[in-house]
């Protein structure tokens, strides 16, 4: 079982983070987005654009899946919550949801192929938002602002886990 799982929105350092948790707790971090980034054709962005997201989130539940059975940390896609399956097993994990503003998280959305945004990436992380808050709510036992540094995050979410 994985030691914790981060959620959240795009921009919010879920990678980052989970790569500085993993190190203090001297376990493995894992990226559900690079697992997939390597094993789907054309990488992440390019598999959304030619087979679409129902195809993209199976990939992204085995992915899930396969990571959530170790003990590591693991950092999720930020649209794993559209999955009623992905949200059940998240459910027996302990979650955390990083969040914070879309005034935020624009800047750090910049760069990088992020189709589910499309060309407005301001109304895009908006209308990501009021989809899947509920669901990072509901799969969440914590919720962490993460408009700070990723170290200031990462002592956030370890001190959730009661090690810092």
């Amino acid at each position: 079982m994985a030691r914790v799982v981060l959620v959240g929105l795009p921009g919010t350092g879920k990678s980052a983070v989970a790569q500085l948790v993993g190190e203090a707790l001297q376990v493995p971090a894992v990226d559900t987005d690079a697992v997939l980034e390597t094993r789907l054709p054309g990488g992440v962005a390019g598999y959304l654009t030619t087979f679409g997201e129902a195809p993209f989130r199976q990939e992204e539940l085995r992915a899930l899946e396969e990571s959530i059975a170790t003990d590591v940390v693991i950092s999720t896609g930020g649209g794993i919550v559209e999955t009623p399956a992905a949200r059940e097993l998240l459910a027996a994990q302990f979650v955390v949801w990083l969040d914070t503003t879309d005034e935020q998280l624009l800047p750090r959305l910049l760069t990088g192929d992020r189709p589910l945004l499309g060309e407005d990436k301001a109304q895009g992380i908006a209308r990501l938002r009021e989809r899947r808050s509920d669901w990072y709510a509901n799969v969440a036992d914590r919720k962490i602002n993460c408009a700070g540094s990723i170290d200031e995050v990462a002592r956030e979410v370890l001190l959730e886990l009661g090690t810092e």
